[in-house]
């Protein structure tokens, strides 16, 4: 086993572990098979007077929902309280000083007390203590790390180890560690033959969940429709199952070195969003009768079994589940005012077992 020392830039050493690379056989598609139990579910508005621009992540953290909105002109993220939707506050102000961010990306809950964001646009990996008492508010709790040369797209969180996943050969998955990012993992299961307009495929808006106890993380694409499901042991990820479900059809931007790509309007959209437990992967598939929204949640198991569909009244967006209370939120936009709601349904994880 040898490792190699890379520098992306004088500020972040990479520490290869050079591993499996790039598979030369295209997969096969298999469409999404249906499990044999679904139910339907009533959802209710939760909170439909706070006026988003656009959410685009949910995480719960004990009795609060935070969520993100990408394109607040003011603050990136809002507050809720979990049990009326009532709006507390909002933080993380829109901006280049400490605590500020101009391109959130997705949001983590660290073991620590902590949230942490990764502001893809100024390279900075940021950290704000959630409250620890009813009278406590978040507080930014200062920069992680110096990663301004980082080239890698976002970060997740499984167990106690943080993880990235880039965009740049020979860098998918990685563990942070410092200054320094391990690369564990470079392959790229081939959805189209072009490798380097694969990598593009699977980089282009994915969805990542982890289980708490940091034992298994899923990955899907949105350009098609794939999930692949990984174990995981600090520094070791092995992929473990691909649920190949539709191909990507897409368009190769023009000039871009490496190669990237886009959506046409052909293309058949694919995941909006994956939430986990210990036990199941939630994901929420676009819907061809509803276009940006689906109309069920999938669950899978963790060998990539569908166990359940959950029928919804509702087009969401995004979701968030607290499993162990058997609440889901998500995010609901009206179709005649453009406006963006929050909802919650009840269900119990018995239905399916």
């Amino acid at each position: 086993m040898r490792f190699y020392n890379l520098l992306f830039c004088p500020a972040v050493a990479v520490l290869l572990l050079w591993g499996c690379r790039n598979k030369t056989e295209v997969v096969q598609f298999a469409g999404l098979e249906e499990p044999e139990k679904q139910k339907s579910y009533s959802t209710e508005i939760f909170n439909d007077d706070y006026l988003f621009s656009y959410p685009q992540q949910l995480i719960r953290y004990d009795s609060l929902l935070v969520v993100s909105d990408y394109f607040d002109r003011t603050e990136a993220f809002h507050l809720f309280s979990t049990h009326d939707g009532h709006f507390l506050y909002s933080f993380g102000r829109k901006g280049r000083g400490p605590g500020e961010v101009i391109s959130p990306g997705s949001i983590s809950l660290d073991r620590r007390n902590g949230m942490v964001v990764w502001d893809g646009r100024q390279k900075k990996l940021l950290r704000y203590r959630m409250p620890l008492s009813a009278g406590d508010s978040v507080r930014y709790a200062g920069q992680l790390q110096n990663l301004r040369g980082a080239h890698f797209g976002d970060i997740f969180f499984a167990g106690e180890d943080c993880y990235v996943f880039g965009h740049v050969d020979p860098l998918r998955f990685g563990r942070l560690a410092g200054d320094s990012v391990r690369v564990l993992y470079s392959d790229y299961p081939l959805l189209t033959e072009d490798e380097e307009a694969n990598r593009s495929v699977w980089n282009y808006e994915p969805h990542v969940c982890a289980t708490a106890d940091g034992r298994h993380f899923a990955v899907s694409c949105y350009l098609g429709a794939a999930l692949e499901i990984f174990s995981i042991d600090r520094d070791s990820i092995r992929s473990e199952k691909l649920l190949a479900i539709a191909p990507p059809i897409y368009r190769v931007v023009e000039g871009t070195r490496p190669k990237w790509v886009a959506a046409v309007d052909e293309t058949i959209d694919g995941f909006l969003d994956l939430q986990a437990s210990d036990r199941y992967i939630y994901a929420l598939l676009c819907d061809s009768q509803a276009p940006y929204g689906a109309r069920s949640i999938r669950v899978f198991d963790w060998e990539g079994n569908p166990v359940f569909r959950m029928n919804l009244d509702r087009v969401v967006q995004q979701i968030c589940v607290d499993e162990p209370g058997g609440i889901i939120y998500g995010t609901y936009e009206d179709a005649e005012t453009g406006e963006y709601h929050l909802l919650k349904l009840r269900f119990d994880p018995n239905d399916w077992e």
